[in-house]
């Protein structure tokens, strides 16, 4: 009798174990899924006036996900940082449904209008027409960048604000005919949904360039980085965190939300040792 219990006390520990692991699984998956984490980052530029600065907060791949009741715990984060703008990068849809911007708008809203806001195109937004999407994006007060560019007016700082419209290909020669002038004496910050046209946006001679779209790469691995790209592709160059190029910086958000029309993962949590970014940018001088 004594060793039947012992087996009958063993398989129930293992049966407690698994279930703990399984607990300690979901859970880990559903932070990495659902609590986004702020990532801050310093650039300096001798083209701010001495002790001048300048904090962006940068939203990208929302993908129509919510971060509390409209999503007013994404709207605090923002708030508590006190930023001078926030720049959208594009990706704020997800997949063919009515509410396609019902999160964005919801940030927005939660946001109160605090802030300027800036946007750029994803691949995403892509999929909708166009005059459909700007009209919408601008109906919540956004300015949408799409081969143009706005000067910021805060403090009469020298910092101009370019957006490109989605491309899987970029060069040189499509980065700068998309504007008909870039002023260098300004602080010239460029939306790139993709950080892959990187090394022809520093030629160029944007001083920041901020881009999303690799979702980190999904996995992120210890000591290697984001496993894959949206593209299909191992070991994305530009994952996430920043880049130089001269004298050009790029930095990459992980994004916030996952994109439900991946055929290959369709439905399921993307993020794994990944959770949801924010961005904010001090630049300074």
């Amino acid at each position: 009798m004594g060793i039947i219990y012992m087996k009958q006390s063993r398989s129930l520990l293992k049966k407690i174990v698994v279930a703990a692991a399984a607990a300690a699984a979901a859970a880990y998956l559903y932070i990495d899924n659902n609590v986004a984490m702020s990532s801050y980052y310093r650039l300096q530029s001798d083209k701010l006036t001495a002790g001048t600065d300048y904090r962006i907060t940068f939203v990208s791949d929302l993908h129509n996900k919510r971060f509390g009741k409209n999503n007013k715990k994404l709207a605090d984060i923002i708030k508590k940082a006190s930023p001078h703008a926030v720049i959208i990068g594009g990706d704020a849809v997800s997949g063919m449904r009515k509410d396609y911007l019902g999160g964005l708008k919801e940030l927005v809203a939660s946001l109160g209008g605090e802030y300027p806001l800036y946007f750029a195109q994803g691949n995403h937004e892509r999929a909708y027409p166009f005059t459909a999407v700007k009209s919408d994006i601008e109906s919540m007060g956004i300015t949408f960048l799409y081969n143009n560019c706005i000067d910021v007016q805060d403090n009469e700082l020298p910092i101009t604000v370019y957006g490109l419209p989605d491309k899987a290909i970029l060069n040189k020669n499509s980065i700068s005919s998309a504007f008909d002038k870039i002023n260098k004496n300004n602080c010239n910050i460029l939306l790139m949904h993709r950080p892959d046209g990187f090394k022809h946006a520093a030629e160029c001679g944007f001083d920041l360039v901020l881009s999303g779209h690799v979702h980190g790469g999904f996995i992120r691995l210890p000591f290697i980085g984001g496993l894959l790209s949206p593209n299909r592709t191992f070991l994305p160059k530009y994952d996430s965190g920043t880049y130089n190029i001269g004298n050009s910086t790029l930095v990459v958000s992980r994004g916030l939300g996952t994109a439900d029309n991946y055929p290959l993962f369709n439905h399921l949590p993307l993020r794994i040792n990944n959770p949801p970014e924010l961005v904010f940018i001090d630049i300074y001088n």
